[in-house]
């Protein structure tokens, strides 16, 4: 059985999604539209991870990730942001991915609830931030990256 332990926690998420995946998975083949995630994933969570996030989860052509978790850091929201700027420049240099996708990002600043997983290690956080992080990205131009009033607050 797992145990999982719960804690409320300031952090900084980040939302990323794919403008118009639709459309371009209904002109490629499945396998290389899998291709194509595959790498978004991967150049996603590198970036991230750099910054010293963790990947929550993907959700279809949508990465959510948070700063703060599991080790806070004072300059979080700076780190999102970072990591946000990374994966845009990494993937508008990405031969397989430049012309073939744009993404939109969003960056929230707020307090959660994070329950942790122990068996597995892995966290899932609910509270406003992710909320707002999914609703800045949902408006955000593609390549543009919209950040919450508190985020921008506490950045440096």
């Amino acid at each position: 059985m797992a145990v999982s332990t719960e804690e409320r926690r300031i952090v900084t998420v980040l939302f990323a999604d794919m403008a118009g995946s639709t459309a371009l998975g209904e002109q490629l083949d499945p396998e290389e539209m899998r291709s194509v995630l595959a790498r978004y994933y991967a150049i996603a969570r590198e970036c991230v991870e750099t910054y010293g996030g963790t990947v929550e989860k993907f959700i279809g052509d949508a990465v959510m990730a948070v700063f703060g978790l599991p080790t806070a850091h004072g300059d979080d929201p700076d780190r999102a942001v970072a990591a946000a700027l990374r994966i845009r420049d990494r993937i508008q240099e990405d031969l397989l991915l430049r012309d073939r996708v744009a993404i939109r990002f969003g960056v929230s600043t707020g307090e959660v609830v994070a329950s942790r997983d122990q068996s597995a290690g892995d966290f899932l956080i609910t509270g406003d931030a992710t909320n707002v992080a999914a609703r800045l990205q949902q408006a955000a131009e593609p390549w543009g990256i919209l950040a919450s009033d508190r985020t921008v607050r506490a950045a440096n």
